[in-house]
């Protein structure tokens, strides 16, 4: 399962019932327009984990990682300014702290 898959899917929770489609496309041609390339997308993601309750945790994880990568937290809220791949990057880092692994079947 792609990264992106595992957010629609475990974060998001919205789900596919288009069994017409091949099991290998995503996202749906029929029903998807997620790319996590948007501002949008990236709220999207980040209320998801609100609802959750966990905004403290991705917080801990966000803040660790740039601080490893000698950057800051500010990047994070500051990728709203950015572009496309910016927003691809922090979608992507949502979903492997949630728990997707690449090259994995999750």
């Amino acid at each position: 399962m792609s990264w992106k898959q595992y957010l629609t899917e475990k974060v998001l929770e919205e789900t596919c019932g288009h069994e017409d489609r091949p099991w290998f496309t995503y996202p749906c041609p029929k029903c998807s327009t997620r790319t996590f390339t948007t501002p949008k997308d990236l709220h999207d993601v980040y209320s998801a984990v609100e609802r959750m309750g966990r905004t403290d945790e991705l917080r801990d994880y966000l803040g660790k990682r740039w601080v490893k990568e000698k950057d800051s937290a500010w990047k994070f809220i500051m990728c709203l300014n950015g572009k496309p791949e910016d927003f691809e990057a922090h979608c992507r880092m949502i979903a492997e702290w949630h728990g997707w692994e690449e090259d994995s079947d999750v």
